[in-house]
């Protein structure tokens, strides 16, 4: 064990699992969107994601932690990508959404709208997040 890289290895080896969730909201012009920012921690302990996440952490005994990040759509996948680094993270899992979209919601403006597959916006996303991704950690899109 004089090695220290060897070391670092052996310890990454017998690291528990870490279950870190992100969850992305835009940022926009809105007040509410701006009120969010200036309160986020208040609104990250309300917020019914972040807790049905802990609660499921909870019930399977997982060290799981869950975030808020507001910012501009623009740099979704950069953000990811940076909270990967921080954390030193092994995957990031991205969830496709029924819509196909970057939201719960159906855009009007899609070429397709009964098509998931279709959402361009999305598409974008997932095809920055594997290219960013490359030398950070692996990325599975669910």
């Amino acid at each position: 064990m004089n090695n220290a890289e060897a070391l670092v290895s052996v310890t990454t080896l017998r690291r528990p699992l870490q279950i870190h969730g992100l969850r992305l909201m835009e940022l926009t012009e809105r007040e509410s969107s701006v009120m969010r920012v200036s309160e986020i921690e208040e609104f990250a302990g309300r917020d019914p994601i972040i807790k049905a996440f802990g609660t499921f952490g909870q019930s399977r005994a997982l060290a799981v932690a869950g975030q808020i990040a507001v910012v501009p759509e623009h740099s979704f996948s950069g953000t990811l990508m940076s909270r990967a680094r921080e954390l030193r993270s092994d995957m990031v899992l991205v969830p496709w959404s029924e819509t196909g979209s970057m939201s719960e919601y159906p855009n009007i403006f899609d070429t397709e709208p009964g098509n998931p597959l279709a959402n361009r916006t999305f598409a974008n996303f997932a095809t920055e997040m594997f290219d960013k991704a490359q030398e950070t950690c692996s990325v599975g899109v669910f």
